[in-house]
């Protein structure tokens, strides 16, 4: 009866006394049920509140639990009233007041994500404290612990960023530390327990958790925990502890369909496929969700009245820039004869204060202060319209599907290739490591280009630099493993079938022995290179990309992984989690066209003219 009760209250609060013989038929309220809803609605007209109601509300706490406002700002809790951020602090009202189950926090650094996360945190521990019975009240066994953790990336981390500065705000609370003193609540350097068997514990990324009895987790800095290989499987790691932990709190704390706990999932922005920009979609307009990005300037006072510039984010094929009129937008790549009013592209205006910032590091100062991902911080290729202005449209990708599932789902369209059987075909094969993906690419000898170039005395000079034309470029994905003899017969498939002269054939360092030796055995003059030993293979490509001395076909793929390369000064990479099979196809595949063609000419075997003795490696 208590329950519905209160419920019935609740809604008649929401809906107006005139819905009342409607809600009282819905909760199918008894006589007696019947005179208290009645009694309780009396003191609410005469005193705004009801006694009443507190008390069968309340009836399972040792005292009534207060607002989470009286909580953070009362100096007999939390003190916070001098620090608390307002908007902060209504943050937290809004999500203590409503049905949420998942608080998913992100966006620019230092806007409060770990305080909410500490504050909610202590505010759910202070409400199971004074329960008089948490176990009963969940049903649980009475020998049950019921768990508040808080995850980090190892368990120094945990302790340092989260659970060090809880402990001591409970510590400073004279509330909390009543309880201390009179042995209710026991504080240790990584453990926080009370007499009715409530835990706060600090914990790294593992399977500890398995085993607890969660009933509020935080997940801190998501976006950075990484990846874990199982099998042939790669995972995301915050993404398996979410779904594990959400599974446990159904499994252990649902009630009538309700989920009490609560989970929370905080990280900085960083890149657009990250845990936390995924589980955004996901969710997004779901009422058990709670979705908060803020930039740092939203959060912190002092820039209400600041005067704006106007950020275009741009998007894939688009760099953001920043835009003080429309003159900005004439160099727009696609959006063309548009302005920043007609574009379609999304834009933020962003506090003067934060300019040099922009100006400096536009792709940094979008994540870290704005805090919106973007594709990358310190970009391998800036200039991404080089890229978009080899793209013939005229040529399309060749293949009946855009990514391949090992190589069996896959037609060939002949006629959207270059058949010629005497232009020098170049092949390179990025082998993935167990369940990555495989990037193959071939392209050919197009002749040769005259580059203009400036001497340092101010005079021009030109060169005479080769072209190459992609022929395909194919990502291929394992559903466990590819056979790597199945890379080769996709190699054979395609070559002689149409005669095609195949000048080289290379593959990176992994387990391309045997492949190397099987194909030179055919005929074909087979090597090894690696695009990552040195800088040279993908300088040339960013070389040839600006001389427009490169043709291919719009490809996403290879798209996404050229335009989020990064460069840190000694390496090019792919962003965590990211990948560039496909990328380092063709940077092998150019750069092995490149050197074979200079000038002057070096002249390599031809099929069938390869060296017997021993294996020939190419490392640059």
């Amino acid at each position: 009866m208590k329950d519905s009760l209160v419920q019935a209250v609740d809604e008649l609060q929401k809906q107006g006394i005139s819905e009342l013989e409607k809600i009282i038929e819905e909760f199918n309220l008894s006589p007696d049920a019947i005179d208290l809803l009645i009694e309780i609605l009396k003191e609410i007209q005469k005193y705004g509140y009801s006694p009443l109601l507190d008390q069968i509300r309340y009836a399972d706490y040792r005292f009534k639990p207060v607002s989470i406002r009286e909580f953070v700002l009362s100096p007999y809790y939390l003190n916070k009233a001098k620090y608390i951020r307002p908007k902060l602090l209504k943050e937290l009202e809004n999500f203590f007041n409503g049905d949420y189950i998942i608080a998913l926090l992100t966006g620019s650094i230092g806007w409060g994500k770990t305080t909410f996360g500490i504050i909610a945190k202590q505010y759910i521990f202070y409400k199971l404290f004074i329960l008089r019975n948490p176990q009963e009240f969940y049903g649980l066994d009475p020998s049950t612990e019921i768990a508040l953790v808080n995850f980090s990336v190892n368990l120094k981390t945990a302790m340092t960023s989260f659970f060090n500065r809880l402990k001591n705000d409970l510590m400073a609370s004279p509330f909390f530390k009543h309880f201390i003193l009179e042995g209710e609540i026991d504080i240790k350097k990584e453990e926080i327990r009370t007499h009715n068997n409530i835990i706060l514990q600090p914990l790294p990324i593992s399977n500890e958790a398995i085993s607890l009895n969660v009933f509020s987790a935080v997940i801190d800095e998501a976006n950075f925990l990484g990846q874990k290989r199982k099998g042939n499987e790669v995972f995301d790691i915050a993404e398996e502890l979410f779904d594990s932990l959400y599974r446990r709190l159904e499994s252990r704390f649902q009630q009538k369909g309700r989920v009490p706990g609560k989970l929370m999932v905080l990280s900085s922005a960083k890149y657009p496929e990250d845990f936390t920009e995924r589980m955004i979609r996901e969710f997004k307009g779901n009422p058990m969700a709670y979705i908060r990005r803020y930039a740092i300037y939203d959060v912190k006072s002092g820039y209400e009245n600041s005067k704006r510039f106007r950020v275009c984010l741009g998007s894939l094929s688009q760099p953001p820039r920043i835009i003080d009129s429309e003159k900005d937008c004439a160099e727009c790549f696609i959006a063309k004869g548009k302005t920043y009013q007609s574009c379609g592209f999304e834009q933020i205006l962003v506090p003067e204060e934060f300019r040099f910032s922009f100006e400096r590091n536009i792709e940094k100062a979008i994540r870290d202060i704005a805090g919106r991902p973007v594709l990358t911080t310190a970009p391998f290729f800036h200039d991404r319209e080089s890229i978009l202005n080899c793209i013939d449209p005229e040529k399309k990708h060749p293949f009946s599907k855009e990514v391949s599932v090992e190589l069996g789902d896959i037609q060939i369209d002949y006629e959207k290739m270059n058949l010629d059987k005497s232009l020098k075909r170049y092949i390179h094969i990025d082998l993935g490591v167990t369940g990555d993906a495989t990037g193959v690419a071939m392209v050919h000898f197009a002749g040769f280009k005259k580059v203009k170039r400036l001497l340092p005395d101010g005079t021009e000079h030109y060169e005479e630099l080769p072209i190459a034309e992609v022929d395909f470029v194919l990502r291929v994905v394992p559903k466990s493993e590819i056979p790597i003899s199945r890379i080769r017969e996709f190699i054979y498939a395609i070559v002689e079938k149409h005669g095609l002269y195949v000048r080289r054939i290379s593959y990176d360092q992994f387990q391309s022995r045997e492949s190397i030796q099987q194909f030179k055995q055919k005929g074909y003059n087979a090597e090894r290179i690696s695009v990552d030993a040195t800088l040279e293979p993908y300088m040339s490509l960013k070389e040839a990309f600006f001389d427009q001395r490169i043709i291919l076909y719009h490809y996403e793929p290879l798209l996404q992984e050229l335009f989020a390369l990064e460069f840190d000064g000694r390496k090019v990479d792919h962003p965590p989690d990211g990948s560039k099979d496909v990328a380092d196809a063709l940077c092998g595949a150019v750069y092995s066209c490149f050197i074979d063609n200079q000038i002057p000419k070096v002249i390599e075997p031809s099929i069938g003219e390869h060296e017997e003795e021993g294996e020939e490696e190419w490392w640059w």
